[in-house]
């Protein structure tokens, strides 16, 4: 193991010298200053496959307005960005099988000026052009580190105080380590100046490109994933992990360029990288890299980045895009580094040293440079690459792991002692691996579902906005209405106790808010919303209109058939059914064993049961006799005592005695007699009876009069306009005579039956039916009202209120049998709506109604 020494520190000082004088003799031949990334839409301008740089004047243009803006640009050459993209590179397959559409790269040209100054002012002109999707320069990124480097010791991964340091300031790594050391299947990908993948604490695990005498990508690789155990040299976050390393300077120290390094990113992935580090920021939006990190994200990959060194408050990327862990850095003593960019999107911080003028040992950063060499160094740079190993660490003890879980499992378990909550300065706390790992561990779960579905609650419109990448829609300029979709899951298993939730990206069909979109999936947990059974989560969807007014429809999809992908990190309660059950024709004194299917689930089990069942014997442990003392349907429950000592009921429904009968109806009218409507009521057969045992009866004052059917059906009763009927089922069975009540009415030539007030409303809207608008044959007003009132709830005559709002969009829809009905619009927003009544499949009533808040 070799240390650095003086005669090694000036010898990099003579190298810095030559490196920026050989920087400065590049610049002659090669300037990103003069160039621009242009995205051109197509049949616009083409060029084929393997041709270098052209003279402007030699390019296929075929659109004479583009033609006019580019000559009005002096540009000297144009170029494909990515010579080696092509179209039918538009497609790439996720580890889970899913096809994700990949960035149009093959439409992005550059374009080289001779000057400065006509790069700039080529910019407006080209923004301007309809052909044109967006132009812009190259971004300009620094390293976020410190070249000065001296002898020191790794108290990141553990402080036990010394230096002025604060014990327990650090990773705690070895809280990490005691659970997990790493996979070899899980690759980091160091996106930065070279890896010295020959380095003794790096050799075997890391292949890649090597470093033109820049030792930062190097000091990268071994804070995150050095070998331990080795008899050389220090650790690395995840022992076991692989480096993949990817150049973003050439020779000369420069910069490659944005589309390069988008192009490095995307290699990397399509390469089997799960974890992107990219230790360095600038403060401008790179349309271009946004494109990379999005295909990095849908592919469900982890992107890391700095904060940046600058000391201040400041928006840099790529650490701002949504999709990437954004990492800011603190000192042995757990306060913020003075140099550490602070802002609103970070996320967590790490370890990254002290004094960028002043390194010092058992202070500053202290990881593997090139020549199987190690250095002290300093810097957001060194911060990010512990949170990379500890994403790995992550993914490699639990592949299934999403993006965004390994994203909020390390937010969920930083230590936030410093400033509580979310702040710009630490973001959600110093990162705690040990800790980051425990939460996975028993008896905590973590649970994946999705659900379809929602509600629009806000609606943003009519703006312009980009797409790209987006799966459905050529990347372009579009007009949109964006939709706020949520839906109030409840979970398919309860928890006892939840460490948190949060909605998954990638298996969400719903896009996020940004400008531009990326058509990444989105889903967001509401804040205040969770509970131990359920929660509220969000995600977006656009109507999108062409420039030219043409009508492209819903994207991703219309709100109804919206994902939402979730996960669940907590102890669930039980995951256990009932099992067992009375066979038909159970009657009085019959009895049956119910069992828990899961017994291991709590700690303690009750029995209870409804009247018309009795416990013969012990109501306690995991299994029951139960007889039967009743008719219809009854439950039987287990309370569980879970986990968290608290308790969990568990139910099942059962059909004892004298079956309970379900029936389903359907009204129709035809046009002869004039007026009148056909009834059809169909019974659910009951286990051990024949259709012969069903009767149906014409019902007058309670009392079944003329029998009207036999079988499991009521085939088209004629009900005259302006009537009401009513009718009996009865069923025998070895048990005794069931029997069913229902009835049927005809709205024709009765006028509205409906009044619906208050119109302005706020919070609710009654609707009363005029029950002397329908007329029961043969029977008082009184008696049918009480008839009606006593109807069961769960008949498919039961009458829907629905209200849309202006754009015809459904946002409220209940069903009811009543004769007053309150509809809760409180979370409804003002405007003006439109109420149908609806009875099967006609309109019965319809209104506009204000809602005022």
């Amino acid at each position: 193991m070799k240390k650095l020494n003086s005669d090694f520190f000036f010898a990099g000082v003579f190298f810095l010298a030559f490196l920026h004088l050989s920087t400065l003799l590049f610049a002659q031949q090669r300037s990103l200053d003069r160039e621009l990334l242009v995205y051109i839409m197509p049949d616009s301008l083409e060029m084929a496959d393997g041709i270098a740089a052209v003279a402007l004047q030699n390019a296929s243009v075929k659109s004479s307005a583009l033609a006019a803006n580019l000559q009005k640009t002096r540009a000297i050459s144009i170029a494909k960005a990515f010579p080696d993209w092509q179209a039918k590179d538009s497609i790439q397959t996720r580890k889970d099988g899913t096809s994700v559409k990949v960035p149009s790269f093959h439409r992005i040209f550059k374009l080289t000026f001779a000057t400065k100054a006509e790069a700039d002012s080529a910019l407006k002109i080209l923004n301007n052009s309809a052909a044109v999707l967006y132009a812009e320069k190259h971004s300009a990124p620094v390293l976020d580190n410190d070249q000065f480097y001296i002898d020191g010791t790794q108290w990141y991964l553990n402080n036990d105080g010394r230096n002025g340091g604060v014990a327990g300031a650090d990773i705690n790594a070895e809280g990490a380590w005691a659970i997990f050391t790493g996979s070899p299947d899980i690759t980091i990908a160091i996106i930065d100046s070279g890896v010295d993948t020959g380095h003794e604490d790096l050799t075997g695990k890391s292949s890649g490109e090597m470093p033109f005498g820049n030792p930062h990508g190097t000091l990268v690789a071994g804070v995150a994933a050095a070998r331990a155990f080795n008899q050389d040299g220090i650790r690395g976050v995840d022992w076991n992990a692989q480096i993949l390393s990817k150049t973003i300077f050439n020779s000369f120290g420069q910069w490659l360029g944005d589309a390069a390094v988008g192009q490095k990113i995307t290699d990397a992935v399509d390469e089997g990288a799960d974890i992107v580090n990219c230790s360095w920021s600038f403060p401008d939006y790179p349309t271009t890299l946004g494109m990379a990190f999005a295909y990095a994200y849908k592919m469900d990959r982890v992107s890391v980045a700095t904060m940046g060194n600058t000391s201040a408050p400041e928006t840099r990327y790529p650490g701002a895009f949504n999709n990437v862990i954004a990492v800011g850095a603190t000192q042995n003593n757990d306060i913020i580094s003075d140099f550490s960019t602070t802002g609103n999107h970070i996320d967590v911080v790490a370890p990254g040293g002290t004094n960028p003028s002043n390194l010092l040992n058992g202070r500053d950063i202290w990881s593997t440079s090139i020549g199987d060499n190690y250095q002290l160094t300093s810097g957001t740079s060194f911060a990010a690459p512990q949170v990379a190993g500890l994403a790995s660490l992550l993914k490699g003890f639990n592949n299934d792991l999403s993006n965004d879980d390994i994203r909020q499992i390390i937010r969920l378990t930083a230590e936030d002692d410093i400033v509580p909550g979310p702040d710009p300065e630490y973001g959600f706390g110093r990162i705690n691996a040990g800790q980051a790992l425990e939460v996975l561990q028993a008896p905590n779960e973590l649970l994946q579902w999705s659900q379809s579905g929602g509600a629009v609650v806000n609606t943003v419109g009519i703006y312009q906005t980009q797409f790209y990448s987006a799966s459905g829609l050529a990347d372009g300029t579009y007009l949109v209405k964006r939709h706020e979709v949520q839906n109030t899951i409840t979970f398919p298993q309860q928890f006892c106790e939840i460490a948190g939730a949060w909605g998954r990206g990638v298996g969400t069909v719903g896009w996020n808010a940004g400008t531009p979109n990326y058509g990444e999936g989105f889903c967001e947990l509401m804040p205040g919303t969770l509970t131990n059974q359920q929660a509220t989560f969000r995600t977006y969807v656009y109507e999108v209109v062409s420039i030219l007014g043409q009508t492209l429809g819903w994207y991703p999809t219309t709100p109804a058939n919206v994902t939402f992908a979730y996960s669940v990190l907590g102890i669930p309660g039980p995951n256990t059914t009932i099992t067992g059950d009375f066979p038909p024709g159970s009657c009085n004194n019959s009895t049956q064993i119910f069992t828990l299917s899961n017994p291991s689930g709590g700690t303690a089990q009750t029995w209870s049961v409804s009247n018309g069942l009795q416990i013969v014997g012990s109501n306690t442990g995991t299994f029951v006799t139960v007889r039967v003392t009743g008719n219809g349907n009854q439950w039987i429950q287990a309370s569980i005592t879970n986990m968290c000592n608290t308790q969990t009921n568990v139910s099942k429904t059962v059909s004892v005695g004298i079956p309970q009968l379900t029936v389903s109806t359907y009204d129709d009218r035809t046009p002869q007699p004039s007026n009148y409507t056909y009834h059809t009521a169909t019974a659910v057969q009951v286990p051990g009876t024949v259709p012969s045992n069903y009767r149906w009866f014409q019902e007058v004052n309670g009392v079944p009069t003329t029998q009207i059917a036999t079988g499991l059906q009521l085939n088209r009763w004629p009900i005259p306009p302006c009537t009401t009927k009513y009718y009996q089922l009865q069923v025998t069975t070895a048990c005794g005579t069931a029997l069913y009540r229902g009835y049927a009415y005809n709205y024709y030539g009765c006028g509205s039956m409906y009044t619906v007030y208050p119109n302005p409303a706020t919070e609710r809207l009654i609707v009363e039916m005029d029950s002397s608008s329908i007329n029961p044959e043969n029977i008082s007003e009184q008696a049918a009202l009480s008839l009606i009132q006593n109807q069961p709830q769960n008949n498919e005559n039961d009458i829907e209120y629905v209200l849309h709002n202006w754009f015809g969009i459904k946002v409220l829809s209940i069903k009811s049998k009543a004769l007053r009905t309150e509809i809760d619009i409180s979370r409804l927003p003002e405007g003006i709506y439109h109420l149908s009544i609806i009875n099967g499949v006609e309109k019965i009533h319809t209104q506009h109604i204000v809602i005022s808040k």
